[in-house]
């Protein structure tokens, strides 16, 4: 209530405008609001400023969340650079800051583009991976004005996707990371080193 106060109390005063609410059934007495801009911060809302800026962070870095990422990914990212905090204070700060992503591909447009209903190409992986890509890099990082810019950009989001971004099935790993976690399980002495091709 104190933010909408001060968003129209150059225009109207603190005072009329809590008068109007309290005739609206918002009870808010003048000197509740002035005590309340006078108080100091509670820890909670000092620790939440802190971390909305290391989510805020974490969420548009190029090479983590790139901007796309939901709060499960976010505090699944926060957890690996060592920051101690709960996945629903994420979700809380990034709704609260209008960073929240939807994380289903049909809220973010992404179609289906490959065949049609039973035939060869009816596959819902590849569905998923060209709606991540569209979502994720093409509009993203476009408009594009040539074909080595999307192609550039392509690449980026490739190598990005492959080696830093959190895969849910893979317990919230990026692929190059499992696929090195997997071989060292099955091989210690012949494990791959990160970002090593490696021979089936």
């Amino acid at each position: 209530m104190n933010a909408f106060i001060d968003a129209h109390r150059a225009r109207f005063g603190a005072e009329p405008i809590c008068r109007v609410l309290s005739e609206h059934g918002v009870q808010v007495a003048p000197r509740t609001y002035y005590t309340a801009k006078t108080r100091p911060l509670s820890a909670r809302a000092v620790r939440d400023a802190e971390l909305v800026e290391t989510i805020r962070a974490v969420h548009t870095d190029r090479s983590k969340g790139r901007g796309v990422a939901g709060y499960r990914k976010v505090w699944r990212l926060l957890k690996r650079d060592g920051v101690e905090v709960a996945r629903c204070t994420v979700g809380r700060l990034m709704r609260q800051e209008g960073l929240h992503y939807t994380e289903r591909l049909a809220d973010a447009g992404a179609l289906a583009s490959i065949g049609t209903v039973g035939d060869l190409y009816d596959n819902a992986l590849a569905e998923s991976v060209i709606g991540l890509y569209k979502t994720e890099c093409v509009r993203l990082d476009g408009p594009f004005k040539t074909v080595d810019g999307l192609e550039l950009a392509t690449l980026s989001w490739v190598h990005w996707y492959n080696t830093a971004r959190l895969h849910s099935a893979l317990g919230y790993v990026p692929p190059a990371e499992f696929e090195g976690d997997y071989y060292r399980q099955i091989n210690p002495r012949q494990a791959p080193l990160p970002g090593q091709l490696t021979v089936h």
